[in-house]
């Protein structure tokens, strides 16, 4: 993993400490942070979270066959939940990056958020809940 990845414009310190903490979760959490880095030069904790987001979809699309892709997946998941009231920058930022779009998932699809870790999975409740007033 490089360490190109330094608080600036489109990150702050604390989401790139917690952007890192998940990418040391799980090899492939790692490898998709390498390739964000090659992509963008440097990290951008909301776009990075995504990733983890739709890699975390995919694992679970394919929990039947690859056990231990979607555990790996859990346990980044479980730093990100363990680190989203770290700061309002943090929440925001796995917010929109990694739970909104579980929102957007199909009727066939919105079970994989009840295997979420709990505070994400309250997030999302709360996301999916809303609505403009």
């Amino acid at each position: 993993m490089d360490d190109s990845g330094r608080a600036g414009a489109f990150g702050s310190a604390e989401q790139i400490r917690v952007a890192r903490a998940a990418a040391a979760a799980a090899p492939h959490a790692a490898a998709l942070m390498d390739q964000h880095l090659g992509d963008h030069d440097e990290l951008l904790p909301t776009m990075y979270f995504d990733a983890l987001g739709v890699w975390y979809l995919a694992a679970w699309r394919r929990r039947d066959v690859d056990r231990e892709q979607f555990a790996q997946a859990g346990a980044v998941a479980a730093v990100l939940d363990a680190e989203f009231k770290a700061d309002p920058q943090v929440e925001n930022a796995i917010a929109v990056g990694f739970v909104e779009m579980f929102t957007y998932l199909p009727a066939s699809e919105q079970a994989a958020a009840a295997t979420l870790p709990p505070v994400l999975r309250a997030e999302y409740a709360a996301m999916a809940a809303w609505r403009p007033g």
